[in-house]
Order: structure tokens, then sequence, then C-alpha cells
């Protein structure tokens, strides 16, 4: 799994005819420049398991016989998994719950893992990177967060059970064995303790002779053993005030999953929600000026 998001997955997914032919050189060409133009940075830091070259990879696409667009977005992160001495590969880009149906269509044998944590946690996290999600406001950040899990439940619920799963963050930090057992069943692979363990600082990157440091640079979390207590970081970082509004927003989505709330979730005034959606692109609009 890369350290980072891709993201491009769906959007040229969608632009597939763009490309011409993919079985050539000058497709898998035309899509590795498309990819760099949307995500250079996944690109050349994210996978640890390889030296980012195009012309490698196009190489390395003809010896696969590659003539698809699954088929190439296979191989690439195949070639990673492979750098890192894996079989298999997963990306975390949250985006995507929004798109598990059209990912089936592209990967038939996917598995679907949908992680949910405590939203006003989540906003924290928003918070911290505002411009990466473009959300300024703590009513935003509720209705962002619902988005994701309810529409994610929605979609998830009309796949097969043996494709989707849901599982939660705060169980994976506070008791992670079961949880583990459990995700190993579903994706049908065999549990040890060893996944209880974590990855040395400095260890992934290594392996590929990789110049742009390792995996642990980029998540430093990587570089030490579950943070037990790292949830309900909100009861001291939110006001009373952010509480109640987050709580009034999604305050039944929330204790739906076992989140305790202290406000009961209520119409929120139309001039309200339309002040924060305001405030929203307000910012967004300022941040964007040079």
């Amino acid at each position: 799994m890369a350290t980072g998001e891709s993201h491009f997955i769906i959007p040229l997914s969608r632009r597939v005819a763009e490309f011409g032919d993919l079985a050539s050189p000058e497709g898998q060409r035309r899509i590795l420049v498309a990819m760099e133009a949307q995500s250079r940075a996944f690109l050349e830091t994210d996978l640890h398991g390889i030296h980012y070259d195009r012309e490698h990879l196009v190489n390395r696409f003809q010896q696969l016989a590659v003539s698809t667009y699954p088929a190439l977005i296979d191989a690439l992160f195949m070639e990673n998994a492979r750098g890192e001495g894996k079989v298999r590969w997963a990306d975390k880009t949250p985006w995507y719950v929004l798109h598990m149906a059209h990912l089936r269509e592209l990967f038939p044998d996917a598995r679907f893992v949908h992680l949910i944590r405590d939203g006003r946690d989540v906003a924290l996290s928003l918070f911290r990177r505002r411009h990466d999600f473009q959300v300024y406001n703590t009513y935003c950040a509720a209705r962002y967060w619902e988005i994701y899990v309810a529409r994610g439940r929605e979609i998830g619920s009309r796949l097969p059970p043996d494709m989707y799963q849901e599982f939660y963050y705060e169980q994976l930090i506070q008791d992670p064995k079961p949880l583990l057992q459990r995700l190993c069943a579903f994706l049908g692979e065999e549990y040890t303790d060893d996944l209880l363990g974590y990855q040395k600082a400095g260890e992934v990157g290594r392996k590929a002779g990789k110049a742009n440091g390792s995996a642990a640079s980029k998540t430093p979390l990587l570089s030490g053993p579950i943070v037990a207590d790292n949830h309900n970081k909100w009861e001291r970082e939110f006001t009373e005030s952010q509480r109640r509004l987050f709580e009034h927003a999604v305050g039944d989505l929330l204790s739906g999953h076992g989140y305790a709330v202290k406000y009961p979730q209520r119409a929120i005034p139309l001039l309200t929600k339309a002040a924060y959606r305001g405030h929203n692109r307000l910012v967004q609009w300022l941040s964007k000026r040079p």
C-alpha cells in the first residue's frame, strides 16, 4: 500500500479514450503522463517499492502485455508491491469509497474495506489538512463525514458480503488482534501475530533504493507501535459550540455507529447552513488566490 493517496484511478478511467491503444508504448506513455499531471508527488514519493521512471514502466508494461486500463493500474501497483516483497496491493484514497461500484467494474475481484472513525476526530484531521480537503468550518466537516460514511455504507450494502466489510478505527487501535483476524478472513489471508508489529523507520525505501526517504518519513506513525489512545482527541480540541453544531448536524449518524453524543440531532436553519456553506466557498476561493 502506498503511503499516500493516488486519486487518479477514477478520473483517468473516464478518459481512457483519450489515450489511444493501451497495448502500445505510446498509449501507455500518454496515460502515465496524465497520471504525473494529476499526482506527480504520489508517483515520486509514495510508491516505496519502486523508483518511479516512466520509460522503465512502459517497458515493464510491454513485457506484461498490458492492453487495458485496469491491467495497467494493476501492473503499476503490483510493481510497487513486489518491490516491497508483497503479492497484493491496496490503495487507501478515502474518496474512492464514493466510487466502489465503478471500481468493482474495473476490478471485479476487488475487496473493499470501509474504515469508519468518529466524525469529530475526522473533522480535526480535515482541519489540519484544510487546503487539501477544502473544509474550513465545523458544519461543512460534519457534512463531509456524513457523505463519506452514509454514501459508502449505502453503496457497500449493494455489494456482495465477500466484497465489502466495515471496520472501526477505534477497535483497530484499541484491540487490533480480533479486528485483524476478521480482516484476514475477509481477504482470504492467513493471520499471524507479525501483523501486530510495525514497520521500522527506514526499512521501506531502502529495499528499492529510493532516494526520497522511507515510508516512515511520509507517515511517522509507521515508525512506532499502534497508538492506542489516538482517538477522542476532539474532546480536548473541540469547543463546546463546535461539539453542539457537529452533533446537531449528524448526531444520529454518530450515535448509530456507537459514538456518544451529548446534543440530539436537530434541524439547522436554512440561513445558518447557507452561511456556513458560503463561508467555506469564500475561504476556498481566497486560498486559491496567488
